[in-house]
């Protein structure tokens, strides 16, 4: 998997906390109000976190999650890279080290390479025409591989300055 570009699939990781969170939240709006299912989902969070052994990829998804709940219980919306800036900066004012955790910086440059693919893909479809057949299904694909592409391009510094490599073959997965 570490040859493929993978291996972030099989570590407890904030990209796991995030599937889990988004959906159970999703799933709990549903047939809860939004503030009960906010307050549920934070509760999520915080056990999740605690139990994966806050390890500083998941700390960061777990503020950044607790601050999307936040908002929602208090009828606003969070702002991504203010949610990360403030998550960051709170874990190393208490842990200057984990400003040289690898595995934290490579969880913060790959939330902002997707944050920024919101960019790229919005500006692909300006461009890109809808079209039908064949055009379609690879506009489709094209915005499909952004969010990897831009997380890829954001982690390449911190992968190459730890000797970690880059492996093409993880542009695909999410």
């Amino acid at each position: 998997y570490r040859a493929a570009g993978l291996s972030h699939l099989l570590v407890v990781s904030g990209l796991h906390l995030s599937l889990l969170a988004g959906t159970a939240h999703g799933l709990l709006a549903r047939v809860l109000s939004r503030r009960k299912a906010a307050l549920a989902g934070l509760g999520f969070v915080v056990l999740f976190t605690l139990l994966a052994g806050l390890t500083p990829s998941i700390v960061r998804s777990g503020f950044m999650w607790g601050m999307i709940f936040l908002g929602d219980i208090l009828g606003r919306r969070a702002h991504a890279p203010t949610s990360l800036a403030l998550a960051v900066g709170l874990m190393v004012l208490q842990n200057p080290w984990a400003a040289a955790d690898v595995g934290l910086l490579l969880s913060v440059t790959a939330t902002l390479g997707m944050l920024f693919s919101g960019r790229v893909a919005r500006a692909l479809k300006k461009r890109l025409p809808h079209g039908t057949g064949w055009r379609r299904v690879a506009r489709g694909l094209l915005l499909a591989v952004v969010p990897s592409a831009c997380a890829t391009l954001f982690t390449l510094p911190v992968l190459v300055a730890a000797g970690l490599g880059l492996s093409l073959l993880g542009i695909p997965a999410p």
